[in-house]
C-alpha cells in the first residue's frame, strides 16, 4: 500500500489511472531489459523484441500488484547491475536506483532475492574472469576468482539474513517450501475449478523445475485465462525444443553463454526460480502469476542462443555451397 500511494496520486486516487501508472513502471522496467540486450548483442539478432509482449508478463504487470511493482525492481536492478559492471557514467545514479529497486523487493517478496543476489555475484563473478586477457594469467586467477566470489556470496546472504524473515532461514528454507505447498494442495483440493500437479507426479527436481516452465498444458485449462496461458507454455516448449535442436546442430553458440556472462546469470536466476517455486507452489494459477518474475528472463537466452545458432549455421551453408 506504501509503494501505491505515489501512484494512485499521480492517477487522481482513480484504480484505472493507478493501474495505468504501475503498468507503465513494470514496462519501463521491461523496456530497460530490452535496451540492455539490444546493446549488448547484435542487431542481426531478430526478434527479441518478444519480451516486450509476453501475454503472462502484460496480464500480470497490468494492474495494483505486487507482481507488477517485483518484475519492475527486478528488471531496474539488472540493468543498474549491468550498468555498474560497465562503469557507465552515473555511478552513483546506477547505485542508488539498485539499492531502493532491492528495498521494493525485500519489502514485497523477499524470498526473490534469496535467488538473485546469488546469480548477481555470480555473473559478476565471471565477467572479472572475462576481463582477463592473458590465457594464463586466466587459467591462474580464475579459482581464486571463484572462490572468493563463493566467500562473498554467502557473506552477503548472512548480512541480507535478517531482512528476509523466514527466507532467512537457509537451512531449513526447503522445508518451509514443502509446508508451503502442502497448505497449497489442502485448500486446493477444496477448489473444484483450479488446477494443481501432485508431488509424486511432479516432485522430482527436474519435474518440478519443468511443471513450473510449461505448465499447465492445453489440455490442463479450466478456463478462457488459462487456455490462454497454457497456449503460451505450448509456444514457449516448441521454441525451448526448436533453440535445443539449433544448439546441438550448432555446439559452438554454447560458447557464446562463457563470453557473455549475462546469459549465464539469466539461465541460473530463472531455472534456480523455477525449482524453487516448483518444490513450494502446486496451483497452476499462482504458478503463472509468479513466474511473471522471471520468465522474461528465461527466453533472453534462448533468443540470442537460437539466433546465433542460425546465423552460424546460415553462415556454414553459404561457405558449403560456394566451394
Amino acid at each position: 500500500v506504501r509503494y501505491t500511494i505515489p501512484f494512485e496520486i499521480l492517477g487522481f486516487g482513480s484504480f484505472y489511472a493507478t493501474s495505468l501508472w504501475l503498468s507503465f513502471m513494470a514496462f519501463i522496467g521491461i523496456w530497460k531489459m530490452y535496451e540492455l540486450i539490444k546493446n549488448e548483442f547484435s542487431t542481426k539478432n531478430f526478434g527479441l523484441e518478444i519480451i516486450l509482449f509476453i501475454p503472462t508478463i502484460l496480464f500480470w504487470s497490468g494492474g495494483v500488484l505486487k507482481d507488477t511493482l517485483v518484475l519492475a525492481a527486478v528488471c531496474f536492478i539488472v540493468y543498474a547491475f549491468h550498468s555498474l559492471l560497465s562503469f557507465k557514467r552515473s555511478i552513483v545514479k546506477y547505485l542508488i536506483l539498485f539499492v531502493l529497486s532491492v528495498l521494493v523487493v525485500v519489502s514485497l517478496k523477499p524470498y526473490v532475492l534469496v535467488v538473485l543476489i546469488p546469480s548477481l555475484l555470480l555473473w559478476f563473478c565471471l565477467e572479472t574472469i572475462r576481463s582477463l586477457k592473458n590465457s594464463l594469467t586466466k587459467l591462474i586467477l580464475s579459482p581464486i576468482v571463484l572462490l572468493l566470489g563463493f566467500v562473498f556470496i554467502l557473506g552477503s546472504m548472512v548480512f541480507i539474513q535478517n531482512d528476509l524473515g523466514v527466507y532467512g532461514d537457509y537451512f531449513n528454507l526447503m522445508d518451509y517450501g514443502k509446508k508451503v505447498k502442502l497448505g497449497f494442495d489442502q485448500t486446493i483440493i477444496h477448489q473444484s475449478n483450479s488446477t494443481f500437479y501432485n508431488y509424486n507426479e511432479g516432485g522430482q527436481l527436474m519435474g518440478s523445475t519443468l511443471a513450473v516452465l510449461y505448465r499447465p498444458f492445453i489440455w490442463e485449462s479450466w478456463s478462457a485465462f488459462s487456455l490462454l496461458s497454457a497456449i503460451e507454455n505450448t509456444i514457449l516448449l516448441c521454441f525451448s525444443l526448436v533453440t535445443l535442436i539449433a544448439v546441438l546442430f550448432e555446439l559452438k553458440s554454447l560458447k557464446l553463454l562463457f563470453d557473455k556472462p549475462f546469459l549465464l546469470f539469466c539461465l541460473i536466476f530463472s531455472l534456480s526460480f523455477a525449482t524453487g517455486l516448483g518444490l513450494s507452489v502446486s496451483n497452476f494459477g499462482a504458478l503463472v502469476r509468479f513466474k511473471s518474475a522471471f520468465i522474461i528472463f528465461f527466453l533472453i537466452p534462448q533468443l540470442i542462443l537460437y539466433c546465433h545458432a542460425k546465423e552460424s549455421l546460415k553462415l556454414k551453408g553459404i561457405k558449403k555451397g560456394e566451394h
